[in-house]
């Protein structure tokens, strides 16, 4: 996701680290140079995105409207990401 995100600057990408510990969030964050994480640490998130399994790709729109969705790990998903991006 991080190489994703640096590739495609004009994509807003917001790592949410859900239930988890400030400190463990940010020695992964700094691990896997990742920027920017949010803390969910009541599991918020997980409702309001209908998120089942980590880590879970939430697409939104401009509108605030989920437009896709993804759990897992897979390659392809960065293919997918760019797809959605060229086409909200």
């Amino acid at each position: 996701m991080e190489r994703w995100r640096k590739s495609h600057p004009n994509a807003v990408v917001v790592p949410v680290d859900v239930g988890e510990p400030r400190s463990v969030a940010a020695d992964f964050a700094r691990r896997y140079a990742l920027g920017d994480v949010a803390l969910d640490p009541k599991t918020s998130a997980r409702p309001l995105f209908g998120v089942e399994g980590f880590p879970t790709i939430v697409v939104i729109d401009a509108h605030g409207d989920i437009r896709a969705k993804w759990e897992g790990l897979n390659p392809a998903i960065g293919m997918a990401l760019s797809h959605a991006q060229a086409t909200l």
